[in-house]
């Protein structure tokens, strides 16, 4: 039943990290505008969860990029 928001909150917190309240914020209004402008295209309405996974894939690749760097 609420497995839709599961989902987000775990973006979230994959993406921001644990206890990073402003990187919550931003993450969770980058989430939300990306969702709602591939909603805002009927022919495409089906593909927001898999936007919001690949926007959380490609977070975490960077962060593991850029922690590899330092």
């Amino acid at each position: 039943m609420g497995a839709g928001f599961t989902f987000r909150s775990f973006c979230l917190i994959a993406m921001a990290g644990f206890g990073n309240l402003t990187g919550i914020v931003w993450c969770s209004l980058i989430l939300g505008l990306s969702e709602n402008l591939i909603l805002s295209f009927d022919e495409y309405a089906g593909w927001a969860d898999i936007v919001s996974f690949a926007i959380m894939v490609a977070v975490i690749m960077i962060n593991s990029y850029r922690r590899q760097i330092k």
